[in-house]
């Protein structure tokens, strides 16, 4: 496939007589269209992840939820053995774009009470100011294990993903029917075209700048009030 490109057209041109394993990066919705609701029952939980915070999940239920996600510090090889920086391979997400999105969910969907979810929970307590947008709520979640962090997020009803796999499939699997997704114009900081075919139809696509090194101070904003939860 070209750069930038995430769906190959020619698997459709496999002659497949037998049952077999296809080890690839089908992310790309256009790859499971036909079987969307089968795969959504199957990757269910099947279980509530051991030690969830149990008030947690029901103040994302009540609430005008969404989940912002943040990616910052390291990504391990296939094999776990070597870990690169985020920022310095993929590009991080600039403090800017989070606020553009915020202010396009706070648009259509009135108040939020935002939950943010990262990898550097430090940075996202030190920056929650500038993430802070009019009446709009944020509250930082402090749990950094992957499962639990995953459940609590797909629990939540709109999404501002970072360009992230973890994200995208957690917004993907959000069930409410008014769900709002915002994605970075930028996927890949080494990509010169985006990826339309990597997003379903109707998630809504506002510009990023992605910074080189995760190490790199973020694009300061003048805080706004913040206004916490319990």
């Amino acid at each position: 496939m070209r750069r930038g490109q995430y769906f190959d057209p020619a698997i459709y041109n496999l002659r497949i007589k037998r049952s077999v394993a296809l080890d690839a990066y089908c992310q790309s919705p256009r790859y499971f269209c036909e079987i969307e609701e089968p795969l959504r029952k199957e990757l269910e939980h099947r279980a509530t992840p051991p030690g969830l915070n149990d008030m947690a999940v029901e103040e994302i239920k009540r609430a005008n939820s969404v989940c912002l996600h943040i990616r910052r510090l390291f990504a391990n090889e296939a094999d776990g053995s070597i870990r690169q920086s985020v920022g310095d391979f993929h590009g991080t997400c600039d403090i800017a774009y989070y606020r553009r999105a915020i202010h396009e969910l706070n648009a259509v969907h009135g108040r939020l009470e935002i939950f943010v979810f990262s990898d550097d929970t430090l940075w996202a307590h030190q920056n929650a100011e500038t993430l802070a947008s009019g009446d709009c709520s944020v509250k930082v979640i402090d749990d950094e294990d992957p499962l639990r962090s995953f459940y609590l997020m797909r629990l939540c009803k709109h999404f501002i993903i970072a360009n992230s796999t973890f994200s995208w499939w957690a917004a993907w699997l959000g069930r409410d029917p008014a769900k709002m997704v915002c994605v970075p114009d930028v996927w890949n900081r080494k990509e010169r075209r985006f990826p339309s075919d990597l997003f379903p139809p109707g998630w809504r696509v506002t510009p990023a700048a992605m910074t080189t090194s995760s190490n790199k101070p973020p694009l300061m904003i003048e805080p706004a009030k913040v206004s916490p939860f319990a």
